[in-house]
């Protein structure tokens, strides 16, 4: 149940510089909260202004659900950079839940991951022993077909030579500084869209050249896109797309 008391606002993160998306004094971020909510540095995604005096207002002594619809109208009305539909840097259309929250490739690889897990550690439950033992039996026989089967010494030899051509194709391979370099340059390349502190965005395709320029830590800021820190030195970001 929501909380019918008077106590909830609607706030706005304003933007302290002009930036690609939108110009000064513009919302980056639309929030509901009561309370020291709009103050708080405990956020994902949209890091509150150092100056207080970009922290907006937009309305206050409201219900719970009133404040739900009101955050709802705000970001449908200034949209969200990440559809591409507007300026704000909210990841969900507002309102309770995450509606409208779009959730990476990676997060969802972890999730059916979990899922896997749980059935591999679920498995087997409620079997009779009898059926457990056929199953095992069957696995065993599927992985060794030629299980107890005789070989000669040439076909022996044959095998042993097969196998390990197959590791010298796998393991081992010296490639010249030409072939490096090709198959470096044919490595996966990324768009990434980071935000600093004020909020303001920016797009890259190396993130090295970038942490060199803005003075951050390259393995921390690439940290950050891939979801494994909350944030750097205040900077948030987030990989866009795969480039081909």
């Amino acid at each position: 149940m929501t909380d019918s008391s008077h106590s909830f606002y609607v706030y706005a993160f304003l933007r302290s510089t002009d930036s690609p998306v939108a110009p000064k004094h513009t919302p980056y971020y639309i929030g509901k909260g009561k309370g020291r909510r709009a103050y708080s540095l405990n956020r994902r995604g949209a890091p509150r202004p150092k100056d207080s005096s970009f922290i907006a207002f937009i309305q206050e002594g409201l219900t719970e659900n009133e404040a739900f619809e009101l955050e709802k109208y705000c970001i449908a009305l200034y949209g969200r950079v990440d559809l591409g539909t507007g300026i704000l840097r909210n990841l969900t259309n507002g309102g309770e839940g995450v509606t409208g929250r779009i959730v990476s490739e990676e997060v969802k690889e972890r999730i059916a991951d979990a899922q896997r897990e749980e059935k591999h550690r679920l498995w087997g439950k409620h079997l009779p022993k009898e059926t457990k033992q056929k199953i095992s039996e069957a696995i065993r026989g599927e992985r060794h077909p030629m299980w107890g089967k005789t070989h000669t010494e040439e076909s022996r030899n044959k095998m042993s030579r097969s196998k390990q051509g197959e590791r010298n194709n796998r393991f081992g391979t010296r490639h010249s500084q030409k072939t490096k370099q090709k198959m470096s340059t044919a490595r996966a390349k990324y768009l990434y869209e980071l935000i600093d502190p004020n909020g303001d965005v920016y797009i890259t395709e190396n993130l090295l050249a970038f942490s060199k320029q803005y003075g951050l830590v390259s393995t921390s800021i690439h940290k950050v896109v891939n979801g494994k820190s909350i944030h750097h030195k205040g900077w948030t970001g987030r990989i866009v797309e795969k480039l081909k």
